[in-house]
């Protein structure tokens, strides 16, 4: 399994902060980094299964993740 880095640790901790699923854009933002960075890098969280991605509203709605916390490790 790949190593957490930086960028996952920022990602991680933001969303524990914010106790709330948030969007990609939020987590960006939150995390001081492109919109772009942050997709790729909860793509690779969601790999690691260390974040859920879900789908707010029908007809795919706005995309937001969580932290996987229930999860067996």
């Amino acid at each position: 399994m790949p190593r957490l880095n930086r960028q996952h640790k920022k990602i991680i901790r933001e969303l524990y902060r914010a106790q709330r699923p948030l969007s990609t854009n939020k987590v960006a933002d939150r995390a001081e980094m492109s919109w772009n960075t942050a997709d790729k890098y909860l793509g690779e969280l969601e790999e690691m299964n260390k974040v859920i991605e879900l789908q707010k509203g029908e007809d795919g709605g706005k995309t937001v993740w969580i932290l996987d916390v229930d999860r067996d490790r």
